[in-house]
């Protein structure tokens, strides 16, 4: 329970912050500018504590602006839109998209560390590195009882194969889920450096890798 609320923290911290990028459409679709106004007063007189580089986190780029100001449910044209946007900020590994050791991204799935502030005593990435948290939103392996339910089950993930497609795609969601479905819960993992391309090949090997657990029979 603890390490779904801190995800979600961080989540929210990503996905849900302040309106500060201006331009806001007219549409009944939209929120109004009462509701904005009032969340961003919200957002500005909460978390005061926070270290301020942590406090940048609350101000949304233009995704997260879009995504906020459409409840999450923009027109086809913004959504498009902001598929090609993040599409063009999504960067690949230089060698090219292979899967990692499956064991380490089997402990990263299950780290909830890193990115977390509040009444708690803020993460240390020089410490210990930042994990995915996976399993806050996701079922993976059948062994794992405790698990969210945010996202789908990725169990048995691995009978999708490991086409290049199939790796590009698991990597883009990894790396930046705006660049597959505009206004997705994920995390942008990569985009955001909060995991680097090794881990994310690992999670991709613990997703895909026949041996792993996730694709138990």
């Amino acid at each position: 329970m603890k390490k779904t609320i801190l995800s979600t923290l961080v989540m929210g911290l990503f996905a849900t912050s302040a309106f500060a990028m201006g331009d806001k459409p007219q549409s009944d679709a939209a929120f109004s500018d009462k509701q904005v106004n009032h969340a961003q007063a919200l957002i500005d007189n909460s978390w005061t504590q926070a270290d301020p580089k942590d406090r940048k986190r609350f101000v949304q780029d233009k995704t997260q602006y879009l995504c906020s100001i459409y409840k999450d449910q923009p027109p086809a044209d913004i959504a498009k839109h902001i598929v090609e946007m993040n599409k063009a900020v999504t960067s690949y590994p230089e060698g090219g998209i292979t899967l990692g050791d499956w064991k380490a991204g089997e402990k990263l799935a299950n780290s909830g560390y890193g990115l977390r502030i509040g009444n708690i005593k803020a993460d240390n990435p020089k410490k210990k590195p930042n994990g995915g948290n996976c399993y806050a939103c996701h079922a993976m392996a059948p062994s794992q009882a405790a698990a969210g339910n945010l996202g789908p089950s990725l169990a048995n993930y691995g009978i999708r194969g490991t086409s290049d497609a199939m790796l590009k795609y698991t990597y883009q969601k990894i790396f930046n889920a705006q660049a597959t479905k505009a206004c997705s819960n994920m995390p942008r993992f990569g985009y955001h450096g909060v995991l680097d391309d090794k881990q994310i090949a690992d999670i991709m090997a613990y997703m895909l890798d026949p041996n792993s657990p996730v694709n138990a029979k």
